[in-house]
């Protein structure tokens, strides 16, 4: 006797892992996922200005020949105004560039260490050519003389300004990827 084609097949008891690069099945991102992509443009700065509050609070403590100049008030404010402004400033800067690659990558099924690192790079890379384009076009729209060296010093400023986002993109994502990701390839290599 045929079984009823309109009844779910019956459940094995043994569970079979999906694969990460099966295009079949494409893992539709969880509530996790998305947090951790709201939460990890955060990550770098927060451990950037601490970390250089903590130097500046150990070098007043010191007694080092100088460090009686260093004003206490300026290692409350620093890490206000920093966080203000470079979460700010890397939340914009992923969001425009390291994000949608993330996001992309998962729509692939394709989201592993190395593909996050790939959309780090890409993002970084394109911060960079980015300031040093804008460094560029500011000095020639500014520069009266238009001399090359005008142009040069906007080419390195902008250079300067992209190459700021690295460390903290890079903390973001190596963060994004223990945050989730990391979590989510092991306990689907345990299934």
């Amino acid at each position: 006797m045929k079984e009823n084609p309109y009844q779910p097949p019956a459940e094995s008891d043994e569970k079979k892992p999906i694969p990460v690069h099966d295009t079949e099945h494409r893992q539709v991102p969880d509530h996790r996922f998305w947090i951790a992509l709201a939460i990890c443009p955060s990550i770098g700065p927060i451990l950037t200005i601490f970390s250089i509050t903590g130097i500046g609070f150990l070098y007043q403590a010191s007694g080092v020949a100088g460090s009686e100049e260093v004003n206490p008030i300026s290692l409350i404010f620093f890490p206000i105004v920093g966080l203000l402004v470079l979460m700010t400033a890397n939340y914009i800067a992923m969001g425009l560039t390291f994000i949608p690659l993330i996001i992309r990558s998962t729509k692939l099924g394709n989201l592993s260490f190395t593909s996050i690192l790939r959309a780090w790079l890409l993002s970084v890379g394109t911060l960079v050519l980015t300031g040093a384009f804008i460094g560029t076009l500011t000095s020639l729209i500014y520069s009266p003389t238009q001399s090359s060296e005008a142009i040069s010093q906007g080419f390195g400023g902008g250079l300067s300004a992209g190459t700021i986002f690295i460390p903290t993109t890079m903390i973001s994502a190596i963060g994004f990827w223990m945050s989730l990701v990391r979590n989510r390839v092991i306990n689907q290599s345990k299934i």
